[in-house]
C-alpha cells in the first residue's frame, strides 16, 4: 500500500475510533437503573465495532511506524502488541457484558455487582489499566 494510502486509512480508522467512543460511551448513562436489553445489545455492538476501528489503526500505526524509522521495529512490536492484546481483553469483556442479558426478558444491569459483573470486574478494572 502506497504511504500517502496507508495514512489516510490509518487516519480514518481513527477518527473512526474515536467517533464510535463518542457513540457507545452515552449509551452506559442513558438510563437509571437497569437498562433494556436493547440498549445493552446496541451498545456492545456499537463496540464491537469500535474496537475492530482501534485494531486497523493500531496495525495502520504500527506499519508507518515501521516505514518512518526502520530502526524502531521493536517499538513497533510492542505497539502491535498491546494494541492487540487491548482488543481482545476489550471483546472478552463486551461479551460477557451482553452475554449476560441474552435470553433474559426482565431489565437486567450487567454491569452492577451481583448480576454476574464479577466475571467482569477484573477486565474492567486492574486488567484494563495495565
Amino acid at each position: 500500500m502506497a504511504d500517502k494510502a496507508l495514512r489516510r486509512w490509518t487516519g480514518i480508522a481513527g477518527l473512526a475510533t474515536f467517533a464510535l467512543i463518542l457513540v457507545v460511551a452515552p449509551l452506559y448513562f442513558v438510563y437509571l437503573g437497569p437498562p433494556p436489553r436493547d440498549n445493552v445489545l446496541s451498545r456492545s455492538l456499537v463496540g464491537m465495532f469500535q474496537l475492530v476501528a482501534l485494531l486497523s489503526f493500531v496495525a495502520g500505526l504500527q506499519a508507518l511506524i515501521r516505514r518512518a524509522a526502520p530502526d524502531e521495529n521493536g517499538l513497533a512490536t510492542v505497539l502491535g502488541f498491546f494494541g492487540v492484546v487491548l482488543v481482545a481483553v476489550n471483546f472478552v469483556a463486551i461479551a460477557q457484558e451482553a452475554g449476560r442479558v441474552l435470553g433474559r426478558t426482565d431489565r437486567f444491569d450487567p454491569t452492577l455487582v451481583g448480576s454476574g459483573a464479577e466475571g467482569a470486574l477484573v477486565i474492567y478494572g486492574p486488567v484494563g489499566r495495565i
